[in-house]
């Protein structure tokens, strides 16, 4: 109870700080000009690099000590997990990565890469682990005309650990922008390459109206082969439709499916039919606070080929986003979203249908003290008969002092809790209930080799 209390103040401290007056009328405000352009940086440790230089090489490194307060249920079966999960204590460790970044742009073209390795090492008494990760994105954008551009993508995440987030992005779709997530949210080991591969072409028709369409291509390649390879696809098609400078009318169609490579007949679908419109603004109030919201559905397609004389289920689902972002002074935001869509998660034969709430603020609070903290809360079922729903809860904290340009003393907060109902489907060797707290405390450095 405790530490639920201790998540929830972490949520209330970014609703405390969100403005007030959000009832305000959403007329007459422009939108306000890019934050970097207005608000000058003022920590001394992190700074963000000049966006007008073409790449960047920084090497990171951490030391710090740990507590964590775990309650673990039900585990069982061969997956091992990590010695974080196994016992309450104290243990310590340290990190080391290096991250690149390029960007070029031409008259036609404009190209992006970042990449990065990092090697975590956690000591526990006598028993010492290592965890090594690494990661690849690339982008392309080429113009084959005036009003013509094709987009392709790529990207390779080496993980060591599964995680169990749950949360939908902005289009309803998977939250799997980072194929490779929060260390403290990694708990379960598998060891896996990640991929993701994506191709759109973009045409534009006068100043209002575009068509586009894209493909996108998830694989995970498991190491260990107890467990089954992971693949889904998804393509779609859309026109949109600026009605006026603030809202766009959307109309599309869009088609996934995923499964298990070794069983491609159990593969599960789901139609996402857009006909809705999306809306962004400031506030009339403020121009430093804006909103913005867009709607959907979906139509899922669920029949076990697997089984002959089982009927085929269609549902048809609602989905859609809201987010209000506010910029308090000169260095603080604070953000609120609400999301629901289907997510597809590997591991699991049916998507969840997802309701997710998140709320974040940071800020500096001297020229070297920043501070930061978020909270996401998701709630999913199963579109299948029984018990089968899923919520989690994740909330973290950080506080930084800056000691220079290169070197911060840190100390942050997390809590971590997921219940999985009886009747989900769920790998024997992982957790079906967690509940974790845990706090870090340490030094910094980032040193810019390329900036």
């Amino acid at each position: 109870m405790v530490k639920k209390i201790a998540a929830l103040i972490v949520g209330l401290i970014a609703a405390v700080l969100m403005p007030a007056g959000v009832q305000a009328q959403l007329v007459g405000a422009d939108s306000p000009p890019p934050a970097e352009l207005r608000r000058p940086y003022r920590g001394l440790f992190g700074s963000p690099g000049d966006p007008n230089t073409p790449q960047s090489l920084i090497l990171s490194a951490s030391l710090f000590g740990a507590y964590d307060d775990n309650v673990l249920a039900d585990l069982s079966g061969t997956n091992r997990p990590d010695p974080r999960l196994q016992r309450s204590g104290e243990y310590y460790g340290a990190n080391a990565g290096l991250n690149y970044s390029l960007s070029k742009t031409g008259q036609r073209a404009s190209f992006g890469l970042t990449s990065g390795v990092s090697a975590s090492g956690y000591r526990f008494d006598e028993d010492t682990r290592l965890s090594p990760q690494a990661h690849l994105s690339a982008s392309l954008n080429y113009s084959l005309a005036r009003r013509t551009t094709l987009s392709l993508s790529q990207q390779v995440v080496y993980s060591e650990y599964y995680r169990f987030m749950l949360f939908p992005s902005l289009d309803g779709l998977d939250d799997d922008g980072a194929l490779a997530g929060d260390p403290d949210v990694e708990l379960f080991e598998r060891v896996a390459l990640r991929y993701a591969s994506g191709v759109g072409l973009t045409r534009g028709f006068g100043p209002r109206s575009a068509l586009s369409m894209n493909y996108l291509m998830g694989y995970v390649d498991y190491r260990d082969r107890e467990f089954a390879d992971w693949r889904s696809h998804s393509a779609s098609i859309g026109f949109s439709r600026r009605l006026t400078s603030h809202a766009t009318l959307n109309l599309g169609y869009g088609y996934r499916t995923a499964s298990a490579r070794e069983d491609d007949s159990a593969a599960r679908e789901a139609h996402n039919v857009d006909l809705g419109v999306s809306y962004s603004r400031a506030l009339s109030f403020s121009r430093r606070t804006s909103f913005s919201f867009g709607t959907g559905s979906a139509i899922l397609v669920s029949d076990d080929l697997t089984a002959p004389d089982s009927d085929p289920r269609t549902r048809f689902r609602l989905i859609g986003n809201a987010a209000l972002n506010h910029e308090l002074g000169r260095t603080w935001t604070a953000q609120a979203a609400y999301n629901r869509g289907l997510v597809f998660r590997e591991g699991f034969d049916d998507p969840f249908l997802t309701d997710a709430l998140s709320a974040s603020i940071g800020g500096f609070v001297t020229r070297r003290l920043d501070l930061s903290a978020i909270v996401r809360w998701s709630f999913a079922t199963l579109d299948r008969p029984g018990r089968n729903q899923h919520d989690s809860l994740v909330a973290s904290a950080q506080a930084r002092y800056a000691l220079g340009r290169f070197v911060a003393l840190f100390a942050r907060y997390i809590y971590y809790e997921y219940e999985f109902d009886p009747d989900v489907p769920l790998d024997p060797g992982l957790a079906r209930s967690l509940d974790r707290s845990g706090v870090r405390v340490g030094i910094t450095a980032a040193l810019p080799l390329i900036r």
